[in-house]
């Protein structure tokens, strides 16, 4: 019988035989040919391989597994392609893995000397996908000589030795998969659940944390041609998901709570995502966090993951992710309300999003920002809909942006973008008339809209207030419905000419404008004379279109100030200004 001293003799002196440097061939090889070939080869030996297990001859289909694994040594495919050769390799390791679990059943003990016996093979890439393959049958096992948790840290340390990009992102590919279903680690170490639970979170951000550095490094060399720096920018795209997928397991691990992951996992996270400072890696990653993680999780970590925003590179897009996050938050607010009351969530988003329009290293448009803006808006009417205060502080901030962005001369404010946010506040918003007099920063925002949507738009408030009969008994009521009116009151700087008015539909507007002057109602003669009085400043305003304005406007005002003035006992009675 072959002694475990010659096994590890044979398993080295085959593996260094195998993988000998070779001559390149002359021929240009297609990567057809390339995948073909390994994964002929693989299909060879994993065949053999199968038959000894099923001879149970397990140290001969160790022999067979290393010379099948040899093919990942490869740095000649895509990643596509490489991926294709792996996966034709993994039903075998499966077989094998599964026939360690029974073989090593009655004698857990023999698991040591096979996790010590995989360790001679030759190669390193084969080494430690066979060292992976036991370990994760070891980790199921208790009272060995290493605890499980010790099995996963050699795993996790002994898998650095592998630094190319291509093999070692597959390599903890495969340590991740193998190992998934026996996390958390049951141990009779005396550990709490938490504990072991915390560990496991750890390995797997661990895990993250070495993918990362291994695909930021898949970048084109300088001054590459073009179609090779298409071609690697597509094997990046497409191993991406290999790192995202350390993130969507966490999000599975059992036992992981808020608290774990607010602590030992978001923290180590976002500190990799700053650093690695990559914008590719920086806005698929932080989109994989805002995607896998529950919605809870979320609600209370949003400082930290807004903090983080902060500090990317100005090419990533901020904007979506906060778009992102909000649309999360806004559908899973509306099935748990408590735990909304619980986290201030406006003013931590409000906070953040002033500080990320004021940091140098982030570069929003005006677009950019108005999308966030529209985002933000319908997050407040779902959650918060009692609550006028937060729209009206958002008008506020998106007003002075936007006068910011005006005054710079890289910023250009497109009125469509304007108009398609106030569009999207408009749906669903159905304040009733009183309380839109309450946004008083709404007609600043309203500036930046184009002209005929403004005046669209005011059409259809005075058409509100008409319909629901907002009766106006204060010069300040009177004073915040013409500022909201303004559009349809005024002229404006960026009308059409005189000339290319449709007068038709002006008339009509300016009727409609004239038939406000039936909502001023006051039980105090002198508070309405007041609001007359204002009444008539708006209206008379000065401009090119003001003739034709006051032949539709002031003869309903001149009517009621003639009614107002009947009911005063004295014509000295009067008051000076109605005079």
């Amino acid at each position: 019988m072959t002694t475990y001293s010659e096994m590890m003799q044979n398993m080295y002196s085959a593996s260094v035989q195998m993988f000998m440097p070779q001559k390149k061939p002359k021929t240009l090889v297609t990567q057809e040919q390339l995948l073909a070939e390994g994964e002929k080869q693989v299909k060879t030996h994993g065949s053999k391989l199968l038959k000894s297990l099923s001879e149970k001859n397990t140290l001969e289909a160790l022999i067979y597994a290393s010379n099948m694994l040899g093919q990942l040594r490869t740095g000649q495919l895509s990643a596509s392609n490489y991926y294709q050769l792996y996966l034709s390799t993994y039903p075998t390791l499966q077989q094998l893995q599964i026939h360690l679990f029974h073989y090593t059943q009655s004698n857990p003990s023999e698991l040591v000397h096979l996790y010590q016996l995989v360790q001679y093979t030759g190669a390193i890439v084969p080494r430690l996908y066979l060292m992976v393959t036991v370990g994760s049958v070891y980790i199921s096992c208790k009272e060995l000589e290493m605890t499980p948790s010790e099995v996963l840290r050699d795993m996790t340390e002994m898998c650095r030795g592998v630094q190319h990009p291509l093999r070692g992102l597959f390599l903890r590919h495969y340590l991740l998969e193998t190992t998934k279903d026996n996390l958390p680690l049951s141990t009779d170490s005396g550990e709490s659940e938490d504990q072991l639970v915390v560990e496991c979170a750890e390995f797997i951000v661990n895990n993250f944390i070495e993918m990362n550095k291994l695909w930021v490094r898949v970048q084109p060399p300088e001054n590459a041609a073009a179609d090779l720096q298409q071609d690697i920018e597509k094997d990046r795209s497409d191993l991406k998901l290999l790192v995202g997928g350390n993130l969507s397991r966490i999000s599975q691990l059992e036992g992981i709570t808020v608290e774990i992951y607010s602590e030992n996992v978001l923290p180590k996270l976002l500190e990799e995502v700053i650093i690695c400072d990559d914008a590719t890696a920086q806005q698929y990653l932080m989109e994989c966090i805002v995607q896998v993680f529950p919605d809870d999780f979320h609600l209370f970590t949003l400082q930290k993951f807004l903090q983080a925003c902060c500090k990317l590179r100005a090419e990533v897009l901020v904007n979506q992710l906060i778009i992102a996050l909000l649309n999360r938050l806004g559908k899973y607010s509306q099935l748990s309300r408590e735990l909304l009351n619980q986290v201030d969530v406006f003013d931590i988003f409000f906070m953040n999003l002033k500080k990320i329009l004021t940091e140098n290293t982030i570069e929003f448009s005006a677009e950019g920002f108005l999308e966030i803006v529209s985002a933000f808006l319908t997050f407040c009417i779902h959650c918060f809909p009692e609550n006028l205060g937060y729209i009206n502080k958002l008008f506020a901030l998106t007003a002075s942006t936007l006068e910011t962005f005006q005054n710079c001369k890289s910023k250009v404010v497109d009125t469509e973008s304007v108009n398609r946010t106030v569009d999207e506040l408009l749906k669903p918003l159905k304040f009733p008339s009183t309380q839109l007099l309450a946004l008083n920063h709404f007609p600043t925002l309203m500036k930046f809209m184009s002209f005929s949507a403004r005046r669209a738009l005011c059409t259809e408030f005075a058409r509100k207030f008409m319909e629901e009969k907002l009766y106006i008994t204060t010069t300040e009521m009177a004073s915040q419905m013409f500022e909201l009116l303004t559009g349809l009151l005024a002229d404006q700087d960026d009308q059409p000419a005189l000339s290319d008015l449709d007068l038709e539909e002006f008339a009509q507007q300016q009727l409609l404008a004239g038939s406000l002057v039936h909502l001023l109602k006051s039980n105090d003669l002198a508070t309405l004379s007041a609001i007359f009085v204002l009444t008539r400043r708006f209206f008379t305003s000065s401009g090119p279109t003001r003739a034709l304005r006051v032949q539709y406007t002031l003869p309903c005002l001149v009517y009621s100030s003639l009614q107002l003035a009947l009911k005063f006992p004295q014509v000295s009675n009067l008051p000076n200004q109605f005079i």
